[in-house]
C-alpha cells in the first residue's frame, strides 16, 4: 500500500492550516488526468461538510480515484486515521475476511494496490486493481497538484 502524506511527516500533514476548496480538489484532479468525476455534497454521512469527488454512480471504496474534501485539516486527519491509513485499512480487511465477507472485497484484493494520501483537508484515495502505470502517475500527479493547492493557500 502505498501511503503519501507530503510535506515533513505524518505529524505535519495533521497541523495543516490551510486549506483547498472542493473546485481546487475537482481542478487538481482534472488536471492530472481524471475525466468524469461528479461532487457528491455531504455523500459520507459526517455531521460537518463533506464532499466526495468520485466517478459516476454509487460510491465505492475501492475506486481508482476517490477524494473526500472536509472543512479543515484536523478532521481530515481524524478520518484518515480511522478509516484511510494503512492500519485502520488493513484492519477493516482483516475483518471482513474474518467475518466472512471477502466477497465485498474487489476479486484478487491487494493492499499494495492502495493508494491513500492526506493533504490539508483532502483524502485521496485509489485502488489499482490492474496494476495500470498511467494510473499510478495520474494519483500522484493529482495528490502533488492538491499539495501545490494547500501551499498556495
Amino acid at each position: 500500500m502505498a501511503m503519501i502524506c507530503l510535506g515533513l511527516g505524518a505529524s505535519a500533514c495533521s497541523e495543516d492550516s490551510n486549506t483547498v476548496s472542493t473546485q481546487e480538489t475537482l481542478t487538481s484532479l482534472r488536471a492530472a488526468g481524471f475525466q468524469g468525476l461528479v461532487v457528491k455534497p455531504h455523500a459520507t454521512g459526517q455531521a460537518e461538510a463533506v464532499d466526495v469527488i468520485s466517478g459516476p454512480g454509487p460510491l465505492r471504496a475501492f475506486a481508482p480515484v476517490l477524494a473526500i474534501r472536509l472543512p479543515s485539516g484536523g478532521s481530515a486527519q481524524k478520518l484518515y486515521d480511522k478509516g484511510y491509513s494503512l492500519e485502520a485499512i488493513r484492519a477493516a480487511v482483516a475483518d471482513l475476511r474474518k467475518k466472512g465477507y471477502s466477497d465485498a472485497l474487489p476479486k484478487g484484493f491487494d493492499l499494495g494496490k492502495l493508494t491513500t494520501a492526506k493533504v490539508c483537508n483532502v483524502i485521496v484515495g485509489s485502488y489499482n486493481g490492474n496494476s495500470d502505470a498511467s494510473l499510478s502517475l495520474r494519483i500522484h500527479r493529482a495528490v502533488a497538484l492538491i499539495r501545490k493547492k494547500c501551499d498556495d493557500g
